[in-house]
Parts: C-alpha cells; structure tokens; sequence
C-alpha cells in the first residue's frame, strides 16, 4: 500500500519552496532603475566611462566614486546622490560632496543630466554650520567635456568658467538641487554625465563619477523565483520516483 503524504526529505524540500514564495510575497521590491554606461567623457583627461541612471524614484539614493591620478596629482572624490521629492513641475536632488584629492586640487563645478528636462533651479545648502559651502551657485551653461550636462552646482556663475573657490581638499558640502520643469509626482527621472571639475594644482581636470550599487539593494526577483521553482520541481521529481519505485 501507497502512502499519499511527502517523505521527510520531501517534505523539507517544499517547506523551503514555500518559504521563498513567502518572502517573494512580503518582501519590498528590488530598485527598479537601471545603471549603464552611455559613452566616455571628453575634455581633460578624457575618454572616461560616462553613465546613465534610469528609472529613478522618490526614495532612490545612489554613490558617485572618482580616483583618478594624473601626473603629481591624485584626485578622488565621493557625491552621495538622493532623490529626496518629485512633485507636480518640481524634482528635489540631495547630494553629499566629498574631496579626498591631494595637493591644492578643488571641487569647482559638479553637474548632471536630466530627463525630464528642466528649466529653472537653484542651489541650497543642506549642512548648515557642520559643512563647507562651496557650491552655492546653479548654472545651466555647457560643462567643459560633458555636453550633455544638464544643470551643475558651482563655486562661480556658471558651469563652464572656473572660480576662484571651490570645495577644499578634505572638505565636505551637503546641499539641495530644486529643478523646476516638466515633472509629475507620479514619473521617474533618469540622471546622466556625472561630472566633476578640479582646479588647482598642475592643471583643471574634469572627471566623470562613477556609479556604485545602492546600500541595502536586494537580490532580484527572478533570481528567487527560479530557485524556488527549482526546489519544488526536484521535489515533484524526487516523490515521483519514489512512487515508482514502489
């Protein structure tokens, strides 16, 4: 006589199937945006990978990394990037500046693509009295090896010329974009052309940042889904055979 309960070994195999599908259920979704390099940068060094993120939401934060050294110069720099609000013909964009460069390299320009497009905006600072505020200017004008560039914080009156400030060596700026354009607080953005100018030292630089995988990300669905279907599909198998056998 056949028994129509799972064995034990089979029994453990659907238990865990079904905690996967438990989890794929209650879990939060993983970041719908996507990373992907769109060219190289122009300008000086130039031919750096230039990226795009798509598909950003309210909520969505991402890191910039540069390490590049060039002659007697080594020049590194960090930008945390969240999008703090998208709102009806308004987007808000948080960004943490560090410049860990040697010498006497500063930060002088740090800008950005958008889509949707926008119009207007300003700076403001984020850090009070427990950062340096450098940036403090917005401009629209062409960043120097990012053409596509669409906005940029800077320490003088636009994102082409240079300036005699800029963030220092060791120095950090927290501050807020405020973009006023063709936005809806139901749409994503997609950001490109990070880029950073340097000035100072043996010549002006512009880098492009590069984009890291955000803190906390989860692993995809479709990862869990296939080994979930795998488990309950040895499981079938493996109860199958042992029918048989009888």
């Amino acid at each position: 006589m056949t028994s129509s309960r799972a064995s034990r070994p089979h029994r453990s195999i659907i238990a865990v199937a079904m905690s996967l599908a438990c989890c794929l259920a209650g879990s939060a979704p993983a970041e719908a945006y996507s990373i992907t390099q769109t060219g190289t940068s122009g300008a000086n060094p130039g031919g750096l990978p230039s990226w795009a993120i798509s598909g950003l939401q309210a909520g969505d934060s991402f890191t910039l990394n540069l390490s590049n050294t060039i002659g007697p110069d080594t020049l590194t720099a960090t930008a945390v990037v969240s999008i703090f609000a998208i709102g009806t013909a308004f987007t808000l964009i948080d960004v943490d500046l560090s410049n860990d460069s040697t010498g006497a390299n500063r930060i002088t320009h740090f800008g950005m693509a958008i889509k949707p497009d926008t119009l207007l905006g300003f700076v403001t600072d984020r850090g009070g009295s427990t950062d340096t505020d450098a940036l403090r200017g917005f401009g629209t004008s062409s960043f120097p090896g990012f053409q596509l560039v669409d906005f940029c914080a800077t320490s003088g009156s636009n994102c082409s010329g240079g300036g005699s400030g800029g963030l220092l060596p060791g120095k950090d700026d927290r501050f807020r974009f405020t973009l006023l354009g063709f936005f809806d607080k139901d749409d994503t953005i997609d950001l490109g052309q990070f880029a950073f100018k340097f000035q100072g030292g043996a010549d002006s630089y512009q880098l492009a940042g590069q984009p890291d995988v955000p803190n906390g990300q989860v692993p995809q669905p479709t990862a869990l889904v296939v080994l979930g279907a795998g488990l309950l599909a040895l499981a079938a198998v493996s109860m199958a055979q042992g029918r048989a056998r009888r």
